[in-house]
C-alpha cells in the first residue's frame, strides 16, 4: 500500500463526499488542510445521513453500489485504504489540522453543535478503535506510531486549537482519558502508559478538580489509574475514601490500603476533622487498624476538642478510638 501524505491522507478519507456533490469535497478538503470556508461544517451537518456514513466511519456497513460510487469518483479508494488514511492522519498532521478533522467529524456524526470535550472523545475514540483494530493486520503499518504519537499533550495541543487557555484544555483532556462512558475503553490505551502516568502527575491539581466533579463510575475508573502510580496519588485517592457514593468509598479505601501504614495514616488524617461525620466511620476503623492510625485518631480528637464544638464527628472518633483504647 502507497504512503501517504497528510494532505492525500485527508482527500482519502474524505472522497465518499465525491459523488455526493464534488464542489463539496472540495470545499471539505480545504476547510480540514487550511481552515477555509468554515460554513462547510453547517452544510454537512445538514447531508443525509447516508451520504456522510463512510465520512463518520470509514468501515460503516454500505451497500456495494455506494462503495463502487465512492471507487468510482477517487479511483483507487477502498474502506481498507480509507482506515489506513485516517491513521495516517492521526500519525501526521499537525494539531491544527487534527482540531478541524474533529470537528468535521462531529458535523457529519450529526452533532455539530458538540461542545470541546464532545469534539475531543470524538478524535480519541476514533484514534482508539483504528490502532486498536489493526494491530496486527496486513497493512496496519504506523500503529505503535500512532499510539504513541497521541500523549495528553498532544491532545491538549489539539484542544487549545479551539480556543481554551492551558488549564482549561488540560481539565479537557483529564476528563475525556478518566471518566466512564460507553465508549471509554477505547480510549484507555491511549492514558496507561508512561506519558499518561506522567501527565496526571504533572496536572495533580487540575486533575483533583476533574475527578470530584466526576460521576461514581468516573471516579472509580480514575482509581482503576491511580493504582499505576498510587503514591503519587495518595491524597486524591484518600479524598475518595470519604467519597458521597458509597461504592467509591469502599473502592478507594481497598487501593489505599496498598500503601504502607504511615503513607495511609499521612493521607488519611487530614480527612477525619473536615469529612462529613456521616463518611468517617469505614475510615476511622480503617486507621484503628494501622500502626499510627490510633494516635492519628488522638490528634483529631484533641484538635477538636480546641476548636469549635462537632459532637457527631467526635462521637464517631471516639467510639472506635475508646473501643482501642479500652477493649
Amino acid at each position: 500500500m502507497r504512503e501517504l501524505d497528510t494532505s492525500d491522507a485527508v482527500r482519502d478519507c474524505l472522497a465518499p463526499l465525491r459523488p455526493v456533490h464534488a464542489e463539496l469535497y472540495d470545499r471539505a478538503v480545504g476547510y480540514v488542510l487550511d481552515g477555509a470556508a468554515p460554513h462547510v461544517l453547517h452544510t454537512l451537518a445538514n447531508q443525509q445521513p447516508l451520504d456522510v456514513a463512510l465520512v463518520a466511519r470509514p468501515d460503516a456497513v454500505v451497500t456495494g453500489a455506494r462503495l463502487d460510487a465512492v471507487a468510482a469518483a477517487h479511483p483507487g479508494w477502498t474502506q481498507d485504504g480509507a482506515q489506513a488514511a485516517r491513521r495516517t492522519v492521526y500519525r501526521t498532521a499537525p494539531a491544527p489540522v487534527l482540531a478541524r478533522f474533529g470537528r468535521l467529524l462531529t458535523s457529519v456524526s450529526r452533532d455539530d453543535g458538540a461542545d470541546v470535550t464532545e469534539r475531543l472523545v470524538r478524535l480519541v475514540d476514533d484514534v482508539g478503535r483504528l490502532t486498536t483494530s489493526a494491530r496486527g493486520r496486513q497493512g496496519s503499518e504506523g500503529v505503535e506510531e500512532t499510539l504513541a504519537r497521541w500523549t495528553p499533550e498532544l491532545m491538549s495541543e489539539v484542544v487549545r486549537e479551539y480556543g481554551l487557555p492551558d488549564d482549561a484544555a488540560v481539565a479537557v483532556v483529564l476528563q475525556v482519558l478518566v471518566r466512564r462512558d460507553r465508549t471509554s475503553d477505547q480510549r484507555r490505551a491511549l492514558v496507561r502508559n508512561m506519558a499518561g502516568d506522567a501527565f496526571l502527575v504533572r496536572h495533580a491539581g487540575i486533575l483533583a478538580r476533574v475527578v470530584t466533579a466526576l460521576d461514581a463510575a468516573g471516579k472509580r475508573s480514575f482509581l482503576d489509574l491511580a493504582a499505576r502510580n498510587l503514591e503519587a496519588h495518595a491524597g486524591l485517592v484518600a479524598t475518595l475514601v470519604v467519597d458521597k457514593a458509597p461504592e467509591v468509598r469502599a473502592s478507594a479505601t481497598a487501593l489505599i490500603a496498598r500503601l504502607s501504614d504511615g503513607a495511609q495514616v499521612r493521607a488519611l488524617a487530614p480527612h477525619l476533622t473536615v469529612a462529613d461525620p456521616d463518611r468517617l466511620d469505614a475510615v476511622v476503623a480503617h486507621l484503628a487498624a494501622v500502626d499510627g492510625g490510633v494516635a492519628a485518631l488522638g490528634d483529631a480528637l484533641a484538635r477538636l476538642a480546641s476548636g469549635r464544638f462537632d459532637d457527631e464527628r467526635e462521637q464517631v472518633l471516639r467510639r472506635v478510638l475508646d473501643g482501642e483504647l479500652n477493649p
